[in-house]
Formats: C-alpha cells, sequence, structure tokens
C-alpha cells in the first residue's frame, strides 16, 4: 500500500470516528472500558447507587474447544464479585433471547473453576442496549429473571437478562442516557462521564489515536475474514483474493499456508 493510499485510508477513518456513536458498539467499548463510564451506565440500567466496578475488560473472549465462543463487548466486574456483560445490538437478530441465554451460560462457565461449589457462581447480568424495542413491550426496560410457575416466587439463581430499548429517550435517568447514546456530537451529551471520555476518543490526538487502531485492528479481521472465505472455495487466484479483500499478497499467501496446513 503507497504512502497517499494510506492516508486517503486514515482521513476516512478519522472521519467515521467522528460521525460515531455510543450507540456503535466500537466507540461503545473505547468509552466504557473507562470504569467510571461503566460503572454510570450499570448504576443507571440497574437503578442502584451502591454499584463499584472494580475491572471492565473489552471484546474479551470466552473460549470454548468444544461450543461456539463468544466474544462480550464490554465485561465487568463489580467489588462484589456480580459480572456485567453489556452489548450494543443494532439489530434485532444479535439480541435473540437465546444468545442472551447463551452468553449468560457461558458467563458462568468461565466464573466457576473446577472443584469450586456452586454456591460460589457470583450472580451475573447480561444487559442488551438495543437500537429497537426487540421485545415489542414499548417500555424503556425489561428485566428477565427466572420464577416458579403458577406463582410469583422468583427461583433466585442469580442470572439476570436485561434488554435497554434505546428509543425512549424522557426525561428520566435511563432515558436520558439513551439520549447521550444517539449523540454524535460530545458537546451533547448530558452526563459529563460520558461527555469528557467521548470527546477524548474524538478531540484529542491521543484518543483519536487510540480509536484509529482499534477501527484498523476491526477493518482488518473483516479483511481476513473476507480473505479465508475466499480461499475455502478455492476458485480465487491469490491476487484476485488480495485485491478483492484490500490485503497485501503476502498476507493472503500467508493465509493460505495455514489454511492448508
Amino acid at each position: 500500500m503507497d504512502e497517499q493510499t494510506r492516508d486517503k485510508r486514515r482521513a476516512e477513518i478519522i472521519e467515521k470516528i467522528q460521525q460515531m456513536r455510543l450507540m456503535d458498539d466500537n466507540f461503545m467499548t473505547a468509552v466504557l472500558s473507562d470504569k467510571a463510564c461503566a460503572e454510570l451506565v450499570i448504576r443507571i440500567i440497574l437503578d442502584r447507587d451502591d454499584i463499584i466496578v472494580k475491572e471492565t475488560k473489552t471484546q474479551y473472549t470466552i473460549s470454548s474447544l468444544r461450543t461456539h465462543s463468544v466474544r462480550l463487548d464490554v465485561y465487568a466486574e463489580d467489588t462484589n464479585g456480580t459480572k456485567y456483560d453489556i452489548e450494543i445490538q443494532r439489530s434485532e437478530g444479535g439480541a435473540n433471547p437465546r444468545r442472551a441465554r447463551y452468553i449468560s451460560s457461558m458467563i458462568d462457565s468461565d466464573t466457576l473453576l473446577v472443584g469450586d461449589d456452586y454456591s460460589k457462581l457470583p450472580e451475573s447480568f447480561v444487559i442488551f442496549i438495543t437500537e429497537s424495542d426487540v421485545l415489542k413491550g414499548n417500555k424503556p426496560l425489561y428485566v428477565i429473571d427466572r420464577t416458579v410457575n403458577g406463582t410469583a416466587d422468583k427461583f433466585n439463581d442469580g442470572s439476570h437478562i436485561i434488554y435497554v430499548n434505546s428509543r425512549i429517550q424522557d426525561d428520566t435517568k435511563l432515558g436520558k442516557l439513551m439520549r447521550d447514546f444517539s449523540c454524535v456530537d460530545p458537546s451533547a451529551i448530558s452526563y459529563k462521564v460520558l461527555a469528557d471520555r467521548a470527546g477524548y476518543y474524538k478531540n484529542s490526538k491521543e484518543g483519536v489515536q487510540t480509536m484509529c487502531r482499534i477501527v484498523e485492528e476491526i477493518v482488518k479481521e473483516d479483511r481476513i475474514e473476507t480473505a479465508l472465505r475466499m480461499l475455502a472455495k478455492k476458485t480465487y487466484s491469490i491476487k484476485e483474493i488480495a485485491e478483492i479483500a484490500g490485503l497485501d499478497e503476502a498476507v493472503v499467501e500467508e493465509l493460505a499456508k495455514k489454511t492448508s496446513a
């Protein structure tokens, strides 16, 4: 790739970053990598002021040798050991209830060590922030807990799934937060901790550079995935794959060696 092409691509990425919102998962994960930002979002969604986040991980992968691995947008743990997964879902398919169930089960499998008693399994929350009203109830928030059929009693297994409908942007704390998630301009964000962090990634040299690296890595992963699919078809030449996927021929050749090994 020549320098002119590289500069053009970087300018396109910077322009893309300026149009990002917290409803874009790449931008959200960058902002919520900050513990204070993740803590604010969790406190508002759960309507609790006592939660203190001690650790966050972004794009955290829970791997399995035999089953489907999952990659979590924002994975957080509070001082009580409670686990939180925050997912941005722009499409309804990504917020499928069975996907929520599977993510919850994978968090459990990643938490309980061999030999641990089941009582040590921590409370967990899988939170989907959705662009549309996935559950179609015209509610701002849906909290899903297991209950005992025929009664109002909760099963109390410590597992919770929450859907946040970002379309409802009223004057409640949650409504204001969802309004913030739709803002392109950081100065229009009402919660200061989010505004400051979003502004850092859009307006500071260091923040923009960080976001560029994040976007470039994601673009590279997408291009590699495209190249791998084309290699699997065995109908394209190395040169054709490189041109279509936007990769150097040497990179495609290395992928071809790995897939044929």
